[in-house]
């Protein structure tokens, strides 16, 4: 269950990361 927990939690980060990754590249052009 533990295994599961962190690989969910592992995924949802990783999905948040490229999701703010685009938000900053997206807003990069704008500003820039």
């Amino acid at each position: 269950m533990n295994n599961w927990g962190v690989k969910d939690l592992s995924y949802t980060l990783l999905g948040y990361n490229c999701s703010i990754t685009w938000v900053l590249k997206d807003l990069g052009e704008f500003s820039f």
